[in-house]
């Protein structure tokens, strides 16, 4: 660059470093709790949930993006998880848009119940979840929720994209087999056995 009046040619360049290398952003208070939580039933076999935090910005081109703090990892699936407390109910709102719009990474959003948000507003058979949580977030509900995304995953990486819009149609959208049969233009003998193979393999997921 070119500096002062005279426009003498200038250049600047950092260096030094610092002690101990480099140092990352500190997760707010109720974050790092709930990482703990998890560490600590991790290492009681209580859980077979791995907890690191998030380095990756999640964005869907020409709609928006997100910034996760904490990613769980488990047979291979990650799950993200952002913490939006009470902060802003317009972020909740983007957040569903995103989704909506196509954003497929599964993940969690944890929201404060003084925002007045219904978990409801973002559907079951969508890779994301609202988390409304009262106080604390509370490790056995983000599990929860993080089972239901890790089962919808398995369901359409094992058995293909039909098998799981037929499962979700049937089981969390409310139709009959043969409504679902209808949607999805196959017979209801198809649909039958789809969703069946989707039972058994939910069950065995679940140890049951």
């Amino acid at each position: 660059m070119r500096w002062g009046k005279e426009r003498t040619r200038a250049r600047f360049e950092a260096s030094g470093k610092r002690e101990g290398g480099f140092e990352a952003p500190r997760m707010p208070d109720e974050v790092e709790k709930l990482a703990e939580k998890f560490r600590a039933k991790a290492e009681k076999g209580k859980t077979g949930w791995e907890v690191a935090p998030a380095t990756e910005i999640l964005s869907l081109p020409g709609v928006g993006e997100c910034v996760p703090d904490l990613v769980f990892r488990k047979d291979g699936q990650e799950v993200f998880l952002e913490v939006l407390g009470y902060w802003s109910r317009a972020a909740v709102w983007k957040r569903v848009e995103l989704v909506e719009a196509g954003m497929d990474t599964p993940i969690v959003f944890a929201v404060s119940k003084r925002l007045r948000v219904s978990e409801e507003v973002l559907p079951e058979e969508l890779p994301a979840a609202l988390y409304v949580y009262k106080g604390v977030l509370s490790a056995k509900a983000v599990e929860e929720r993080l089972d239901a995304a890790h089962v919808l995953e398995q369901v359409r990486e094992r058995l293909g994209e039909e098998t799981y819009e037929a499962f979700v149609l049937y089981y969390e959208g409310g139709l009959t087999q043969q409504e679902v049969a209808d949607a999805l233009e196959r017979s209801r003998k198809t649909i039958r056995k789809k969703i069946a193979e989707a039972h058994d393999l939910i069950d065995s997921l679940l140890g049951k």
